[in-house]
């Protein structure tokens, strides 16, 4: 009777251990299954499921488009978990061939919170059929039947990547997706983030991609000898410093990709050699965050920034300027990194850089460098006054008797 009773015990405290928690929360992460699309500057839908069959209280879809913040949604699940989701990209413009990043983030009744892995979804300008061919380590994509590819784009190409390795060595870059565009408003016209009326090429380093766009025939060759090798020094620059990246001034970014050129834009030196002249160049210091919106100015950014970073790599060679690159990895300003780098501010090297290459001497160095003159004229007109004074103090008075 007493071994019956004991077992009886026994068996209600397991039958209530096994009432009261039916569910044991996982330790591994969960599983989602996706089978997203897009309709090109409209909108992305996310379609997915969540595995496995979970006591799930709250969902959420969180989406991270590249250089932006991270947007959470909470999802609504259906008895199969899964769910739909309508992400508008008239709300939210993404920028064209970037990665989208997204993933799930699920709370259980019993309070533990679980994540999916992140997926991605590369946002392509489906709008029309690119023709496409591979060669070396790029991928081109065109439109136009009358591009050649073989005989004109991949050579540029080429010459580029040379070019490039003379400025930074032993630079190397990954596969790239090269797009081509029949013309700028064909290229502006997928980029909706862009009001600048003079774009003709983009680029997304961390994507591999570059946008380029196609001109008049004449111009064509001189323009893709221009776009080609700019865009691909960006791509350089991110993969020699990925942390530095988004940290470097504009002017030095932009600069290099100018001075990288195969054919240096004409109108440069004539807007940069006036601005020199009639004391209207835009300050460095201005050029760290951002080029201005202006056709005009911006072409004077581009001029100056160009010039300067070639003078830095005259003076100086190559190997400083990747130790300035790789200063900005944790550089909280603009400045710093250059005076640590060269030993001299970014006002002094202005100037030497305008005295040796335009014969210019700006009024602070002209008064250095006339000081000691100075100093020394003006010691020799009052040394003659400081002595007669002095003889006068110590000359002794005559003192009239009574």
């Amino acid at each position: 009777m007493q071994r019956k009773l004991s077992f009886s015990v026994i068996l209600l405290f397991c039958l209530t251990q096994i009432a009261g928690k039916t569910y044991q929360s996982p330790t591994s992460p969960i599983d989602l299954l996706t089978d997203s699309s897009y309709e090109y500057g409209k909108n992305i839908t996310f379609r997915g499921k969540i595995n496995p069959i979970l006591p799930i209280q709250q969902a959420n879809l969180s989406i991270k488009i590249e250089k932006s913040e991270i947007i959470t949604v909470p999802l609504e699940l259906d008895k199969d978990q899964k769910f739909t989701y309508n992400f508008d990209l008239t709300s939210y413009p993404v920028i064209p061939f970037s990665i989208i990043e997204y993933w799930v983030d699920v709370q259980l009744k019993d309070g533990t919170k679980l994540s999916s892995s992140s997926k991605e979804l590369r946002y392509l300008d489906n709008r029309n059929v690119w023709k496409t061919i591979t060669k070396d380590a790029f991928i081109f994509h065109w439109q136009n039947n009358a591009v050649q590819i073989e005989d004109t784009v991949l050579p540029i190409t080429q010459q580029a990547m040379e070019k490039i390795r003379t400025i930074i060595p032993a630079t190397s870059v990954p596969s790239v997706d090269i797009y081509l565009y029949n013309s700028p408003g064909d290229l502006r016209e997928a980029f909706p983030l862009s009001q600048a009326n003079w774009m003709a090429a983009h680029v997304e380093p961390e994507a591999h991609v570059i946008l380029l766009s196609l001109s008049n025939p004449p111009e064509q060759l001189i323009q893709l000898k221009q776009q080609i090798p700019h865009e691909l020094m960006h791509i350089s620059l991110w993969q020699l410093s990925p942390q530095s990246y988004h940290r470097l001034p504009v002017w030095l970014n932009e600069g290099l990709a100018t001075a990288a050129e195969l054919s240096p834009n004409t109108e440069y030196f004539p807007i940069l050699e006036k601005a020199v002249h009639t004391n209207s160049l835009i300050p460095f210091s201005a050029l760290c965050t951002g080029f201005p919106e202006d056709a005009s100015k911006v072409y004077l950014a581009y001029a100056q920034s160009g010039d300067f970073v070639q003078f830095l790599i005259r003076s100086f060679g190559s190997q400083k300027l990747i130790a300035l690159i790789h200063s900005y990895q944790t550089a909280d300003n603009c400045l710093t990194p250059i005076q640590t780098t060269y030993g001299s501010t970014l006002n002094d090297l202005t100037n030497t850089w305008l005295k040796e290459q335009f014969g210019v001497v700006s009024l602070s160095n002209a008064f250095n460098n006339i000081a000691p003159w100075l100093a020394i004229l003006l010691l020799i007109l009052f040394t003659p006054f400081l002595l007669y004074s002095s003889f006068f103090h110590h000359a002794p008075h005559s003192v009239e008797e009574p």
